[in-house]
């Protein structure tokens, strides 16, 4: 009879439950992570409760208008458009924050995670699809606070499907980061590298818009003010670590935006308008800039046509309460 990857599957299983644990340590790779996310705990204590941080340098800088606080890390919600405001619009957040990503092999990620439940040599605290694979973590029982994930543990649960093993963190799960959190944080540990590289090899380019981690899709979007030059271009596609870099042609690059935020301040004080101003800040897609001011906005569609000439590329006006944005 020809046995199947199931087969072949159960019969891993069967060798790693009568097996014991081996006491070898892991490679310098798994232990320079481990060492790091011991140096990181309270990065991860700080954002537990949400998550931890998934994006770094996207789009560009947000200025604060005149008022006493400036805006949020994540922009406020903003009132719908009147019928009569045809003018420009954005998204107010940069895609990896809003796009819906599919795992592409989702069911064979949930049948190996459902095996493993199974394991009694192997100590699986927490284990999950992920678009880079199965992601496990595996309790450290030796009572050893700088032990390490052994690489037959590695070896074995890879050998049943598992892509990433990493130890399971009992201080930041008490801190209040839950294993999700956790499996996020591996996620941004293996996207890591590719971000370090893209960023050094675009350090001496002009036109760069943005750079992110994209968890949800296992890739680093980098956002490049068109035509991206052919350095840029190459970085586009797969790498050999499985983790996508994504490059994203954009209207205007982070230094664009960041000269029409100057240029804002002098227009609203010469129109008397300083005084509303709340924030400004590029768009999600950089397509142009967000300008936050109180309201009401009884006057938007001709505010906006008058800051786009003003500044030179298309302009988007909000109502923002400045009160809110304190309470936040």
């Amino acid at each position: 009879m020809n046995e199947t990857p199931e087969d072949d599957l159960h019969d891993a299983l069967r060798r790693m439950s009568g097996s014991l644990r081996p006491t070898v340590h892991a490679p310098s790779a798994i232990h320079a992570r481990v060492r790091r996310a011991r140096r990181r705990r309270a990065f991860g204590t700080a954002f537990g409760a949400a998550g931890l941080v998934v994006a770094i340098a996207v789009g560009s800088q947000s200025l604060a208008g005149s008022g006493p606080t400036p805006r949020p890390g994540k922009p406020p919600a903003t009132a719908a458009p009147s019928a009569q405001d045809q003018l420009f619009e954005c998204p107010t957040e940069n895609r990896v924050f809003t796009e819906t990503t599919t795992i592409v092999d989702l069911e064979a990620q949930q049948q190996v995670v459902r095996r493993l439940t199974t394991l009694s040599s192997v100590q699986v605290r927490h284990a999950a699809p992920s678009p880079l694979g199965v992601v496990a973590l595996v309790v450290d029982d030796s009572g050893d606070p700088d032990s390490y994930v052994d690489p037959a543990v590695v070896a074995q649960l890879r050998e049943v499907g598992v892509a990433h093993v990493f130890e399971w963190d009992p201080t930041v799960a008490t801190a209040g980061v839950d294993a999700d959190g956790q499996v996020r944080q591996v996620l941004q540990w293996l996207l890591q590298p590719a971000l370090n590289d893209v960023r050094s090899a675009t350090r001496d380019l002009s036109g760069a818009a943005g750079i992110a981690f994209w968890q949800d899709a296992g890739a680093v979007l980098l956002q490049w003010k068109a035509p991206a030059p052919q350095e840029v271009l190459a970085l586009n596609g797969t790498r050999p670590d499985g983790v996508r870099v994504i490059v994203e042609s954009v209207e205007y690059s982070r230094l664009d935006i960041q000269r029409a935020q100057k240029r804002l301040q002098g227009v609203l004080g010469d129109r008397g308008l300083k005084d509303r101003w709340s924030s400004s800040y590029g768009c999600g897609d950089s397509s142009g800039l967000i300008v936050g001011m109180t309201p009401p906005l009884t006057d938007r569609v001709v505010l906006q046509t008058i800051l786009s000439d003003a500044l030179g590329l298309p302009v988007m006006v909000v109502p923002e309460d400045r009160a809110r944005l304190k309470d936040l």
